[in-house]
């Protein structure tokens, strides 16, 4: 097997498609609280808590089911 065939292996494909993949469902997933946030008059400082807390809740879950942990 060549470097750069070792470079595009499939699980370095993976790998890359894993962190795009989570940077985008991040983007998205801000974008959309933002929304629903405004939709419900949120503002300032109530809307940033309310997007960093879902944020939060929804990277632990994943996390929690990625690794095991928790009943989810």
């Amino acid at each position: 097997m060549s470097l750069d065939q070792d470079l595009i292996s499939n699980s370095a494909i993976a790998a890359a498609r894993e962190d795009s993949a989570s940077e985008v469902a991040s983007t998205f997933l801000r974008h959309a609280v933002n929304v629903w946030a405004r939709e419900h008059d949120l503002t300032g400082e109530t809307l940033s808590g309310v997007v960093n807390d879902v944020l939060r809740y929804a990277t632990t879950t994943i996390n929690e089911v990625r690794f095991g942990r928790g009943g989810v």
